[in-house]
């Protein structure tokens, strides 16, 4: 049934239009693919503004050492710089994580003996790409994530205890914050971190002893600057092996995305909202029935939260990559788009745009991938651009910046122009027909908004999913009076447009 149901909501939500995009320029990774095995594990970072900067790790095929390789591009694709380097001891070293500032880029290395024995380096590079600061000091710790906030980096590390370490953008060590020293009666282990209210909110996984046995539960904690712990949240250690997957910080608190995987395949999605004492002022949740593959970080836009969930189908044997919209009143989530796969779909990424939603999807199509392109913006959804990639790329890019989107994988890296669509958007945004009278209880008419609907297909769907009338429209006027009472979804369409309305049948 919660299927059925989500089947209709996606009926309602999906309206599909056809809009031009430009890809401005495409430019191959120029390494020789012949002798490099892209890793994936760590397998692509993109970010930038004035210039983007495409980072990877790669073993060589020749001496199994890990490389690091990162590009920076210019606005206008002109490749600056292309540097491929390793420690030139023992194994190598692997690419973790990149951030942008005002004066470059923050690159995160992993090393693996020689100098830096198992390590974390932070290598600051300039928009030209040339090195500048290295913070390599032992004392680093191991690296978990690191933010930029107020020209000030943060770096959360686990050594014999986690802590917080605070250092300029010049790469000098400002303080160190004390999170937690892990002992006999517990064990911390954090995933990432946020800075907001003046406060971190440090996520993780909490292992602790309860009557000599050891459970395990997700774990939030807002702490102070100083390091004083200002509450602890934990998850229900008896429902199984939970996860933070996001935290998002708001004016009264923060919202993350949990998920706890089940012993028999169930899978519980749980979307919660804490206020800045940490009380939860609503909690929702979604169960599938199957393992989920991938859940993507929460996105906030114009009031209203999103989530990305890509769950295989044990029914139909396909992965289905779906966006949910948290809705408030109702304290739900809700299908408001859906991508379906007949091989597989590798991945799929969203991020804010204008009013709406950019949404990038990878469907592995025989040997080829298919970049496709969509554009969520209230009840609309338009596919704006495909791109099919010949290299087989084994990572993926995904940033906007301005009227930009950058895509690519490990072969190459493109930009996408959205300013046809940005000036489309409030065309697109129109409602392509409306219903009248509403309920209805005999002649329901149709009035066309867009001309392009003038032949179209229509049908009018019941609360089961079946269809009851199919005609080409027009006529304008469709006769209800043999139709039981109920809710129904009027639905036309053509190779160009479509999109559903909601009627209400009453006699």
């Amino acid at each position: 049934m919660k299927r059925l149901i989500y089947l209709l909501l996606f009926l309602l939500f999906f309206t599909s239009t056809t809009v031009k995009s430009q890809i401005s320029w495409i430019s191959p990774i120029t390494n020789d693919i012949n002798n490099l095995y892209f890793y994936n594990g760590n397998g692509g970072n993109i970010c930038g503004s004035n210039t983007v900067i495409t980072c990877r790790s790669f073993n060589s095929l020749l001496d199994g050492t890990y490389y690091c390789n990162y590009q920076i591009h210019s606005n206008s694709g002109q490749l600056i710089k292309d540097t491929s380097f390793n420690s030139n001891q023992l194994s190598g070293v692997t690419f973790e994580k990149c951030l942008s500032y005002n004066l470059g880029y923050i690159l995160a290395l992993r090393y693996s003996g020689g100098t830096f024995f198992d390590s974390d380096v932070y290598q600051f590079i300039d928009n030209s790409g040339t090195p500048t600061i290295t913070i390599s000091n032992d004392s680093l710790g191991s690296f978990i994530d690191f933010k930029l906030h107020n020209d000030t980096m943060f770096s959360l590390t686990n050594e014999t205890y986690v802590g917080i370490k605070k250092y300029d953008l010049n790469g000098n060590f400002c303080s160190l914050t004390n999170i937690d020293t892990n002992n006999v009666s517990h064990t911390f282990r954090p995933h990432s971190f946020i800075i907001a209210d003046s406060s971190y909110f440090v996520y993780g996984q909490k292992q602790f002893a309860i009557n000599g046995n050891f459970n395990t539960s997700f774990c939030i904690r807002k702490i102070d600057f100083n390091g004083n712990i200002l509450f602890e949240h934990l998850s229900n250690p008896s429902v199984g092996l939970d996860e933070i997957k996001d935290l998002k910080s708001n004016s009264n608190g923060v919202v993350y995305l949990g998920e706890s995987n089940q012993q028999n395949g169930v899978t519980n999605i749980n979307l919660v909202h804490l206020n800045n004492i940490g009380q939860a002022l609503w909690d929702t949740s979604l169960t599938y029935l199957s393992p989920i593959r991938q859940t993507s970080p929460i996105v906030y836009q114009n009031g209203k939260y999103y989530l990305g969930i890509i769950a295989f189908d044990s029914i139909t044997n396909l992965y289905s990559s779906e966006i949910l919209e948290y809705n408030e009143n109702n304290n739900s989530l809700t299908k408001v788009f859906e991508l379906d796969s007949l091989i597989s779909r590798d991945y799929f990424k969203f991020d804010p745009f204008q009013n709406g939603i950019i949404i990038e999807g990878l469907v592995l199509n025989g040997v080829n991938h298919n970049f496709d392109f969509y554009y969520l913006n209230q009840n609309v959804t338009t596919k704006f651009e495909s791109y099919t990639d010949t290299t087989q790329s084994t990572s993926s890019y995904f940033l906007i910046e301005g009227n930009s989107v950058y895509f690519g994988g490990s072969q190459f890296i493109a930009k996408l122009d959205l300013t046809l669509l940005s000036v489309k958007s409030n065309e697109l945004n129109a409602s392509l027909f409306n219903l009248f009278p509403n309920p209805c209880s005999d002649k329901l008419t149709i009035k066309i908004n867009n001309t392009n609907l003038l032949k179209s297909n229509f049908e009018l769907i019941n609360s089961l999913g079946k269809v009851i009338i199919s005609s080409i429209f027009p006529p304008e006027t469709i006769d209800l009076s043999n139709i039981p009472s109920g809710i129904y979804f009027v639905r036309l369409y053509n190779v160009t447009y479509s999109q559903v309305k909601l009627i209400a049948v009453s006699h």
